[in-house]
């Protein structure tokens, strides 16, 4: 699904989650996104307000999407992977290890999160 095509019906969804103001706008779009998307698609663009959450500040919203989501197509843990990085790459120790407490510890992103946690402990 190419999210940035405009004869995509997703993409104006996509669009709204770049540009979001505030939490509650997000929740209005992830609500949007429940009710035209199918379920691969809807998790998808719930990946991508997660991201944007986390980018955006909306630390606590995003760790509650991502405990109270069950991920079917989209892989929960690359989610996180991505979210990690963006507190590790600020030193913020302490929310990277909040978004890492929710993996799936069977995951190969939960190694990799893990060596990377490790790493910025040890400096």
């Amino acid at each position: 699904m190419d999210l940035n095509n405009s004869n995509n019906p997703f993409s104006e969804i996509y669009k709204r989650i770049q540009v979001v103001v505030d939490e509650e706008e997000l929740d209005e779009i992830v609500m949007d996104a429940y009710r035209i998307c199918d379920p691969q698609d809807y998790e998808k663009l719930l990946g991508q307000c997660v991201v944007t959450m986390v980018k955006k500040g909306y630390f606590q919203k995003a760790l509650s999407y991502l405990e109270l989501r069950h991920f079917n197509y989209y892989d929960k843990n690359m989610i996180l992977m991505i979210i990690i990085e963006h507190p590790l790459r600020a030193n913020r120790l302490g929310l990277a290890k909040r978004f890492f407490s929710v993996m799936d510890y069977d995951s190969v992103y939960c190694d990799s999160a893990r060596e990377q946690l490790r790493s910025l402990q040890s400096t």
